[in-house]
């Protein structure tokens, strides 16, 4: 699995809108190109529960709908932004989790109004399986759980083999 997953990573980025030359990120075209971006959190980490009085990871397409729309795409591209560190909390894209494909089809969504934008998007696995954090403390994390490693794998497999 490991060596696959090294090669669909290879190769998605050899497609990959932006590459380094030298000490330069040119685009497609070998012109320069100088980021200016924005990081977007989304909700990613959790919600405050009152009731409970803790933190809650967020696994709702709806519950993160609001931190990025269209609009705002539109208005960094006009602030004279090319680029968005979009975040992402791997609980929302877990098999197990009965909001996965509300939650694919949201980002999905988000890509589309990157790319229709023309702002570039950066995908940080921000809160990884394991999620060894304070906000979502475990004994384990990706390099100490093999199903955790597992899990990093596919999921990484799964986003560049739909968008690259």
């Amino acid at each position: 699995m490991k060596f696959v997953f090294f090669l669909c990573f290879v190769l998605s980025f050899s497609f990959a809108f932006l590459r380094v030359s030298g000490e330069k990120i040119v685009d497609k075209y070998n012109n320069e190109v100088y980021l200016q971006g924005v990081a977007l959190e989304n909700g990613l980490f959790s919600k405050w529960n009152a009731a409970a009085q803790q933190l809650i990871m967020i696994q709702e397409a709806a519950a993160v709908s609001w931190s990025f729309t269209e609009a705002d795409a539109r208005e960094l591209k006009q602030r004279g932004f090319n680029l968005v560190r979009y975040c992402l909390n791997y609980e929302q894209f877990a098999a197990e989790n009965p909001e996965r494909e509300k939650n694919q089809q949201a980002f999905a969504d988000r890509l589309d109004w990157c790319r229709k934008h023309n702002l570039y998007v950066l995908v940080n696995l921000h809160v990884p399986p394991g999620h060894t954090n304070i906000i979502r403390p475990t004994d384990d994390s990706i390099f100490e759980s093999g199903r955790y490693w597992e899990d990093f794998e596919k999921f990484w497999s799964e986003l560049l083999n739909t968008y690259k």
